[in-house]
């Protein structure tokens, strides 16, 4: 399975009410992740703007293919009204959503989500790799990734 098609991948930061989105590309990847931490402003952040602007890049990309969108989380979404919009709006998009648990937080409505089909969520997944996620083998972590979009695209 190959998951580029351009060589750039979208990395979107949600910092605070106004999430940031910054193109990688096989140009400009080295250190940059590192170097955008330090511009942004840490702390609470808004899920549903940032998967709005997830949604909004793919819609207006010239993509042939679904959307393999992972967003890191670390505790309940603020916005859950806004949030369970943008999931329920994203199931005719052709766009997939794995959510990945870390930390200490509440993580119990993220994990509802691998039970949400009947709710008509069936694009989305949850993973939580714990309060140590260095310590998952990077061939664990990524097959999970991969196993849960896998399965969305052969449904």
């Amino acid at each position: 399975m190959s998951l580029d098609d351009d060589g750039t991948v979208p990395v979107i930061f949600s910092t605070g009410n106004e999430p940031l989105l910054e193109e990688i590309s096989l140009d400009n990847y080295e250190g940059r992740i590192g170097q955008l931490h330090t511009q942004l402003h840490w702390g609470w952040g808004n899920v549903a703007a940032a998967m709005r602007l997830a949604a909004d890049h793919y819609e207006q990309s010239p993509a042939a293919h679904p959307a393999f969108v992972i967003v890191q989380v670390g505790d309940e979404p603020w916005d859950k009204p806004a949030f369970r919009a943008l999931l329920q709006n994203s199931a005719d998009l052709d766009v997939f959503w794995i959510f990945v648990g870390f930390g200490r937080g509440k993580l119990a409505y993220y994990k509802n989500l691998n039970a949400a089909s009947s709710a008509g969520f069936t694009n989305v997944a949850f993973y939580e790799v714990g309060k140590n996620p260095e310590a998952v083998p990077d061939d664990k972590f990524y097959a999970a990734l991969v196993d849960a979009f896998g399965a969305w695209l052969n449904r």
